[in-house]
């Protein structure tokens, strides 16, 4: 393709220079330090699957704590939405991210080992193929590095991640808030 105006031109260096600037604060996500500053419901009270939601620190490390209900059998048709806000200058920047998509396929191609973990501190323990009954789920001193997952690069700083997951009638059946801080390792 060939630019024969100058707006095309100031066009294609715009698009080079964002495209640089997106790039240049991503990095591999295993590189990076990860710590997770709060754990907690969303607001929108309908949705009340999570209980007793507990982030867990002990000085040095943190794990999670979490009961779900489950009120009707779980399987690949579920999605999952995710946004993610990002602190910037004393506000949070809305929707600087998001991504949907079906649960089971997102879990394997991007946090298998993190599933692994994951369903191993569950109890009653989550089988290795995403199909669940219907019933409360209980996480007990979860915790997991950026090593378990495959995530290509990821932005610096403070994000607050909404994660929903949909039911294939399209309805929110549990809603959870992670706020984070991501720093280069």
């Amino acid at each position: 393709m060939i630019m024969k105006t100058p707006t095309a031109i100031l066009t294609l260096l715009f698009y080079l220079q964002l495209v640089q600037c997106s790039y240049d604060e991503a990095v591999e996500f295993k590189d990076t330090n990860v710590n997770i500053l709060a754990l907690y419901r969303c607001e929108d009270e309908s949705i009340s699957n999570f209980h007793d939601i507990e982030l867990k620190n002990d000085g040095e490390n943190k794990w999670a704590y979490f009961t779900i209900k489950l009120d009707e059998d779980f399987d690949e048709t579920f999605m999952v939405r995710m946004t993610a806000d990002q602190w910037d200058n004393g506000a949070w920047q809305e929707n600087v991210y998001s991504t949907e998509g079906s649960f089971c396929n997102m879990i394997e191609q991007y946090g298998h080992d993190f599933y692994k973990n994951f369903r191993e501190h569950m109890n009653p323990p989550l089988p290795e193929v995403c199909k669940y009954e219907k019933g409360d789920y209980t996480l007990n001193d979860f915790t997991c590095t950026p090593k378990d997952f495959d995530i290509p690069s990821m932005l610096m700083g403070t994000f607050k991640v909404n994660l929903e997951i949909i039911n294939p009638a399209e309805e929110k059946i549990a809603c959870v808030v992670c706020e984070l801080e991501i720093s280069a390792g």
